[in-house]
């Protein structure tokens, strides 16, 4: 009796001390059972489960969970749908059907969230590229070469696609025409020479250019009002991503597109504005080679195999003196001297004294792309003076004008520091052509 109030006062100084909520579940009285309780009771029953009761003489008498061979008596319901199609489709609900798929297929809002329901092997075109690919692995992994033609052959007549030999003399008339067409146009771009082709290029160089990237972009122009194109400076003509001109200017042309050279550290910090940073990426353009993309810094030079055959190309964007003075070398005619030189001055040797021409090239591609070796791309000169002289007469063409203008505001006898308005945009200009003559003096020198 006292165990029992004992524990009894003990459950209430509990139930008190944790606010009014009753706390004590796991409190035993004394005169319980609590050496199993119904956790403990249900695991012991689980590991009997697995094992059958069995009688004395060995027959089971309870199958153990889930081994019983009583068959349960079943019965199928006498319905017409059990032995009929279960899923049929008419010729005309299949054309309705394809029809309103293709037009929803152009959408590109729309978003097919239920295939498996559809008979959609019903309705694509078996003369898609698609199915001729697969149809062309398929019959070149079931009917080898070796076993179609030669001395193996496993069949007297191949099977061909063709069905005369005037049709596979216009076939291959045809394969040879778009062959030529592909050389001609390679030449014409610069990127293949007489009677060759370029090889094909290497995956590096596809990199930047996969739809989560170019999602990327599109989810910040969305999402921003004034977009910032950085430029290189020493390039930018190069560097210019027209296809995200061309979408803002048909897509959002009421935002604002600014192009900034190298400049970012001129912004003032007191200017409050939010930035959003996007993946880089590559536009894809036809005409550009595989060293166009590489010396703008798109490719990592340690990703390229055979570096070296890309020194040609950067020491004809560096001048003579400048690459002589970053290197201290000299002397050398073509870009595998000059990388021996460079590799031979710096240590930069093999196995047997051979000089390593893969690391010189990495090296100095890594100098062009970060600024050790000056250069840059001069823009391309109208034959109409559109360029830079052309620029230069506008300007002195429109300070003239400004000049009159500001002259007839004036009296007839009043003059400007001793000149006229006319005879003031006469001596500019002359100041003008003077600082010209002397810049074209110095560039040559």
């Amino acid at each position: 009796m006292g165990s029992f109030k004992k524990e009894s006062n003990r459950r209430a100084r509990k139930i008190e001390a944790a606010g009014g909520s009753d706390g004590m579940q796991n409190v035993k009285v004394k005169g319980e059972n609590f050496y199993r309780d119904a956790k403990k009771l249900k695991r012991l029953h689980m590991y009997k489960e697995g094992k059958a009761q069995r009688d004395a003489q060995g027959n089971i008498t309870k199958a153990a969970s889930y081994q019983s061979r009583e068959v349960p008596s079943a019965r199928i319901e006498p319905n017409r749908k059990w032995f009929g199609n279960t899923r049929t489709i008419s010729q005309e609900a299949l054309t309705a059907f394809q029809t309103a798929m293709k037009e929803q297929a152009k959408d590109p809002r729309s978003v097919l969230l239920r295939r498996n329901k559809l008979p959609m092997s019903l309705i694509q075109d078996p003369d898609a590229k698609t199915s001729n690919k697969e149809a062309n692995k398929i019959k070149v992994e079931t009917e080898p070469f070796a076993q179609t033609f030669g001395p193996k052959a496993q069949r007297k007549r191949p099977k061909l696609a063709v069905e005369s030999m005037a049709a596979l003399m216009d076939e291959t008339e045809k394969n040879r025409t778009s062959y030529d067409d592909k050389i001609q146009d390679a030449i014409e771009n610069g990127t293949a020479a007489e009677g060759m082709v370029q090889e094909a290029r290497e995956a590096v160089f596809s990199k930047g250019q996969s739809k989560r990237i170019w999602n990327e972009l599109y989810k910040v122009i969305d999402s921003s009002d004034v977009i910032l194109h950085v430029l290189d400076a020493r390039n930018p003509l190069g560097t210019r991503c027209r296809s995200v001109e061309q979408y803002m200017s048909k897509e959002c042309p009421h935002k604002h597109l600014v192009f900034v050279l190298n400049k970012c550290d001129l912004v003032p910090t007191g200017v409050a504005i939010f930035l959003i940073d996007c993946p880089g990426i590559v536009p894809p353009s036809n005409s550009d080679t595989t060293t166009d993309i590489l010396l703008r810094g798109v490719v990592r030079a340690e990703k390229v195999e055979n570096p070296a055959q890309y020194i040609s190309a950067l020491l004809e964007k560096c001048k003579q003196h400048h690459v002589e003075r970053t290197y201290d070398v000299k002397g050398w005619k073509d870009p595998n001297q000059f990388l021996e030189l460079l590799a031979r001055k710096g240590g930069r040797l093999l196995k047997g004294g051979e000089p390593d021409y893969d690391g010189v090239a990495i090296m100095v591609i890594n100098d062009f792309l970060r600024g050790k070796l000056p250069w840059f791309t001069p823009c391309d000169v109208d034959d109409k003076g559109d360029g830079k002289e052309g620029s230069s007469r506008k300007r002195k063409a429109e300070d003239a004008a400004e000049g009159d203008a500001d002259a007839s505001f004036a009296d007839d006898g009043e003059e400007w520091g001793g000149l006229s308005g006319s005879d003031a945009a006469d001596s500019a200009d002359e100041d003008n052509e003077e600082e010209d003559e002397e810049e074209e003096e110095e560039e040559s020198s």
